[in-house]
């Protein structure tokens, strides 16, 4: 005969659930904080968020600087502007001068 000592009993039933349970904490624990968890992926979303809007900056400016530089090609040399880039880099323009061309 077999003495079922209340240890014993706990032992065999409550020890694989206790397991389980830290097992449980543990992986879950690690899906939301670790470095490939949770936190990390939103973290990396919000980053992803921030470099597109930067490129959609940086894609307008580049279009604003093609169609400058286009202006400026032997085939299609823009009077105005010629005028205007001359005067500005020798410093002979003001942000209120009125240019008028006359045709000639």
């Amino acid at each position: 005969m077999t003495v079922d000592i209340p240890f014993q009993r706990l032992a065999r039933t409550g020890f694989p659930m206790v397991l389980c349970a830290v097992a449980l904490l543990y992986f879950g624990f690690h899906a939301v904080g670790g470095d490939n968890g949770l936190q990390a992926w939103l973290a990396v979303n919000d980053k992803i968020t921030k470099v597109e809007q930067e490129l959609d900056v940086t894609r307008t400016e580049r279009q604003r600087l093609e169609q400058k530089v286009s202006l400026m090609h032997p085939e299609s040399l823009d009077g105005d502007m010629l005028d205007e880039a001359a005067r500005h880099t020798l410093g002979l323009s003001h942000p209120d001068d009125l240019i008028i061309l006359l045709k000639e």
